[in-house]
């Protein structure tokens, strides 16, 4: 349990990393904040095939398949409805104040999945899943924090207020792992459930962006993340799964 409440605080504290170093001085980053979701997208994207995929699909691979359908749908209704038009991880247009709310409760929303992902995944596979997956959170959610807090100020909100967006980001992942822990049923399906939004954030947002935005070095990145995995479950651990 303690773990767990380590790897959730990890987890949970990198929305407010990369809202940090937006706040900061970092706004002009843009080719690293991409570079940094492609590689977390890649790594992502890998880790639900190769890792969550062969866990969810051992028992009833129909029930399971539903469920990672479901989680896809969820994640895809929350991306219309919070940023519509939201297409770079750095904010740089005007927005109005409703925007920075509804992309502050449906990030959040959002990230209760990835809570709910790491508790199942440690509960249903164990460690090694565990870890792989807090990686792979940590690395999409540092410039997810970066993004929701430029949505805040683009909104007109103040540096504090895109700081407090990000933390509540965080206080989603806490959640979401709790939930996960004293709900039975979360446990035992909650990993699939999880998979549709990892697999909607690293297929459906970051693959297309890397064929428009900054070329092979957004493509390169995408495909480096995808092949630590690989290398990790094929080469270094084969008994992982």
């Amino acid at each position: 349990m303690n773990g767990l409440v380590i790897l959730t605080l990890v987890a949970a504290g990198g929305n407010l990393a990369g809202a940090v170093l937006l706040v900061r001085g970092a706004r002009g980053r843009l080719l690293l904040a991409e570079n940094t979701l492609a590689f977390g997208a890649g790594f992502m994207l890998a880790v639900v095939v190769i890792g969550i995929f062969p866990v969810v699909l051992r028992s009833d691979a129909t029930v399971a398949s539903v469920e990672v359908l479901a989680g896809y749908l969820v994640a895809h209704l929350l991306r219309t409805w919070l940023a519509p038009h939201q297409h770079a991880p750095i904010e740089t247009h005007t927005l109005a104040r409703s925007a920075g709310v509804n992309a502050t409760i449906g990030l959040s929303l959002h990230a209760v999945f990835d809570g709910v992902a790491l508790a199942s995944a440690i509960a249903a596979n164990g460690w090694s899943l565990g870890l792989l997956l807090v990686a792979a959170i940590v690395l999409h959610k540092i410039p997810e924090g970066m993004t929701v807090a430029s949505i805040v100020l683009a909104s007109g909100f103040s540096e504090r207020a895109a700081l407090r967006a990000a933390g509540l980001l965080g206080v989603g992942t806490i959640l979401g792992a709790a939930l996960a822990t004293m709900a039975a049923p979360l446990a035992v399906h909650g990993l699939a459930v999880a998979a549709g939004p990892m697999l909607y954030a690293s297929a459906s947002e970051l693959l297309p962006a890397s064929r428009e935005a900054h070329g092979w070095s957004h493509l390169g990145a995408f495909s480096a993340g995808a092949g630590l995995i690989v290398l990790l479950r094929f080469v270094l651990f084969s008994s992982f799964g």
